[in-house]
């Protein structure tokens, strides 16, 4: 991408130099507005296309240029000169400011908290409640095992608000990641999910949002890979929170907007995935306190037990946090095609 604006000392703090690795920097312009036309035409046309015809001489334009050459004008005054039919200035996105970016990953981590707060003392009311619901195994198992409940959201939080900072400080590798999973969605993989959005199908678009998050992401690539005592799922779920940590990180002026609903999708799922995490690795912890105690076969089943209540759970929060995602991003974020 690359930026094309007009010099003003006034724009100096929206721009790094370090993001400016391959670029042109035009402090000067033409001062006739009808070069500067031309010359922005000759650069971003496409092969192909037409000269743009040289437009007639403007009074106006010329007193508004003025006889000094070193003035500058500002961004409204380009925009007044520029041919109706052509637009004289074109850019990429603008770095969000520091304070906004800093500030909204603070209400994001603070979203994080909430949301694990509310999970842990709703499995516990929920246990305290009716000892015999339907997850009770996996309530007991967080009573059990609260250190290592904590450890596993302490970890898996870190990793991706980690990497989301450091999004924020590597903007150009924050760009591409973001183009990467775009292209995953449109023309890879994940197209499918990215389809059913832009039918603007909210049942389908729930759907595919379901199946990927919860059939592929969960079942089998966290619980079925860690069958084997082995908890590769663990791995699997830090990798990919680095990765969407990353791309999620709101470096980029307006992204900011949509963690005003998407952070609640954010919470929902991620809660959802460390929960799965946290019975991925108890299901071995369970095997190795068998052999100590000399009751394998008992423990052994606590912790499928376990597994399987967390299963369930996880299953109907991706649910809802499927169905809320596609209402939102259809209905507010736009992802309906035109």
């Amino acid at each position: 991408y690359a930026y094309l604006l007009p010099h003003s000392d006034a724009w100096d703090s929206f721009f790094d130099a370090e993001d400016t690795q391959a670029g042109i920097w035009l402090s000067k312009l033409p001062e006739d507005a009808a070069a500067f036309s031309r010359y922005v035409w000759e650069l971003f046309a496409a092969d192909g296309d037409e000269a743009e015809p040289e437009p007639e001489p403007d009074e106006g334009a010329e007193e508004a240029v003025g006889a000094d050459a070193d003035e500058i004008l500002s961004l409204e005054d380009y925009l007044a000169l520029a041919p109706d039919d052509r637009p004289t200035v074109r850019g990429g996105m603008v770095r969000t400011q520091p304070f906004y970016a800093g500030a909204g990953l603070i209400l994001l981590m603070l979203s994080a908290f909430g949301g694990a707060w509310g999970m842990y003392h709703g499995l516990m009311a929920w246990y305290y409640r009716d000892p015999t619901h339907p997850t009770a195994a996996l309530s007991r198992a967080v009573i059990q095992w609260r250190g290592l409940y904590v450890i596993m959201h302490v970890l898996l939080y870190g990793v991706f608000f980690g990497f989301m900072l450091a999004g924020q400080y590597f903007p150009l590798h924050h760009y591409w990641i973001t183009e990467q999973v775009v292209m995953i969605f449109s023309e890879g993989d994940l197209q499918y999910v990215g389809d059913a959005y832009a039918s603007g199908n909210i049942l389908s678009a729930t759907w595919a949002t379901f199946y990927n998050n919860y059939i592929v992401q969960t079942l089998v690539l966290n619980y079925a890979i860690s069958v084997a005592f082995i908890p590769l799922g663990v791995l699997k779920t830090a990798l990919s929170l680095a990765l969407l940590g990353f791309a999620l990180a709101p470096a980029w002026a307006g992204q900011l907007i949509g963690y005003s609903y998407h952070s609640i999708t954010m919470v929902l799922e991620l809660q959802s995935y460390i929960l799965v995490c946290f019975a991925v690795i108890l299901w071995p912890a369970y095997l190795i306190r068998g052999f100590k105690q000399d009751c394998v076969e008992k423990e052994l089943k606590s912790g499928l037990t376990v597994v399987w209540h967390s299963a369930v759970l996880v299953g109907g929060v991706l649910l809802i946090a499927a169905f809320y995602e596609a209402v939102t991003l259809i209905h507010i974020g736009g992802a309906a095609a035109p």
